[in-house]
């Protein structure tokens, strides 16, 4: 048998696998919220509705959220915003999304320490994001103790070399 095309196919196989059960798209509500630790200025978007999100079947999770959120810090960059920290909250109905959305709202309007500025829709809307596998694969099986044993062996050689 030839050992190239069997590795090739086993290969193949296995992306496959992983592109199937990594995700499927699901609609979604999602929200950003955005802050900066040198200003005392907090912003909230409307809850939006993207209609085909990728969720890890696993873990719920949303695929390259970091990604939405990036949408929002360059709309805030462009904004004249010089240091955003942003968030993005989903959730796949939505009354989910707006208990989120009042609890993190609560939080803010306490106080009055902060001013809260609303994004609407029409000012800024997200952007559905193409999964990118690569970044969200499981570690492999064994994965963890081998890194584990090899920090314990580095830590060990660093004892060594001290002593």
């Amino acid at each position: 048998m030839n050992y190239k095309r069997i590795a090739t196919l086993l290969f193949a196989t296995l992306l496959l696998t992983q592109a199937w059960g990594a995700g499927k798209q699901t609609p979604i509500y999602i929200f950003g919220f955005a802050a900066s630790f040198t200003d005392s200025l907090v912003y909230f978007t409307d809850i939006q509705f993207v209609e085909d999100a990728y969720i890890d079947k696993k873990t719920k999770f949303l695929f390259n959220r970091e990604d939405y959120s990036q949408q929002l810090r360059e709309y805030l960059k462009q904004k004249g915003e010089q240091t955003p920290t942003c968030v993005t909250c989903y959730a796949k109905n939505r009354k989910k999304i707006e208990k989120k959305y009042v609890k993190l709202r609560h939080r803010y309007t306490r106080g009055g320490k902060y001013e809260i500025q609303y994004i609407d829709k029409s000012s800024f809307s997200y952007q559905r994001v193409e999964p990118d596998l690569t970044r969200n694969l499981a570690p492999q099986k064994g994965a963890k103790k081998a890194a584990k044993r090899k920090a314990k062996q580095q830590k060990k050689e660093m004892k060594n070399r001290k002593g």
